[in-house]
């Protein structure tokens, strides 16, 4: 028994073949660059971090903070803050124990602050006995508020003691 497979093909047809693949293929990479429109807002914290060469803060500690859009389009920087959640049961449930708020964050430019894609912002808060305390017996988070989101934008405070000092 021979199989004979017997194709008949037109050009039209090929092309019609070839312009419905390419039609699929642009619309998926238009749903994907959709997606990654506007904003992409990350944000890190550092703790114990001392000033260099400034006498006003020597032997002071800080938490900086690093904010990276990585997005397409600006954001406003609008306030940081930090909760302090008692475990973590209560931060599963969104439920602070304590909501504050930074005054004067802005080690290099100040909030409001217009954030435009690929730009940095730097931030610093005080690191006293307090908000060591909250970050070694609970879950302490930088919060920042902008103007892309209702959602936050959160980053996890622990701290590290160096026993060799």
């Amino acid at each position: 028994m021979d199989l004979i497979l017997n194709i008949n093909v037109t050009l039209t047809e090929i092309a019609a073949w070839w312009g419905a693949i390419m039609a699929t293929v642009v619309f998926l990479w238009d749903i994907i660059k959709w997606l990654h429109l506007g904003p992409r807002v990350q944000m890190d914290s550092s703790t114990n971090m001392e000033f260099i060469g400034d006498s006003a803060k020597k032997g002071k500690k800080f938490v900086t903070v690093k904010v990276t859009n990585n997005g397409t389009q600006a954001t406003t920087l609008i306030n940081l803050g930090m909760f302090y959640y008692t475990n973590w049961f209560n931060r599963l449930i969104n439920r602070q124990n304590k909501s504050m708020i930074v005054m004067s964050p802005g080690a290099s430019y100040t909030i409001p602050h217009a954030l435009e894609p690929g730009k940095v912002w730097d931030g610093i808060i005080d690191q006293n006995e307090e908000i060591e305390k909250m970050g070694e017996e609970g879950v302490l988070e930088a919060v920042l508020f902008c103007s892309h989101s209702k959602a936050l934008v959160k980053s996890r405070i622990t701290f590290k003691h160096n026993d060799a000092n």
